[in-house]
């Protein structure tokens, strides 16, 4: 279905879409009844993308993916530690920021918006890192009132139908 053979992908009336965010922003595009991805005016919506993209390039590639490297990706080679550090800093820096962007229950006041669901599982594997790897420390990262948010996230009925099984 997909030519690069990932998850997760999309098929709606034969018609396939990767990638998240497209998948996302096709959802809510497609589903234009249902509740709102993408909410508010076109500043709102345009906060929503730019954060996801901060997201996705300074909490995500520059803070999780060095982190994982270093620990999951070296056959069993010692992590180094500086990397890890930098790494963890970032995570820090970039959850402190994002803490201040909510803006309500969730980030765009209280009904989950496409920010919600890319923002939450980058916290969901700080947490899982911690878990496998508690030297890290990495949760100690997690700003309180962005915890108390990832808590509600946690909280809605279909979360559980959603987390990995592996994980649990």
């Amino acid at each position: 279905i997909n030519p690069r053979h990932v998850v997760p992908t999309v098929v709606d009336g034969g018609h396939a879409i990767w990638e998240s965010i497209v998948i996302l922003e096709y959802l809510d595009e497609r589903f234009p009844e249902g509740p709102k991805l993408y909410p508010g005016d076109a500043k709102e919506r345009a906060r929503l993308r730019r954060l996801i993209r901060e997201a996705e390039q300074h909490i995500d590639l520059e803070g999780i993916d060095p982190i994982t490297t270093e620990y999951f990706g070296k056959d069993g080679a010692a992590p180094d530690l500086a990397i890890v550090e930098k790494g963890k800093q970032k995570i820090a820096e970039e959850l402190a920021l994002f803490e201040k962007e909510i803006r309500g229950d969730y980030f765009a006041g209280n009904a989950i918006t496409a920010l919600d669901l890319v923002v939450y599982p980058m916290v969901g594997y700080v947490n899982r890192i911690t878990a496998r790897k508690p030297e890290t420390k990495l949760t100690e990262t997690i700003p309180p009132k962005l915890a108390a948010w990832a808590k509600r996230i946690e909280a809605l009925p279909y979360f559980d139908k959603t987390y990995p099984p592996h994980w649990k």
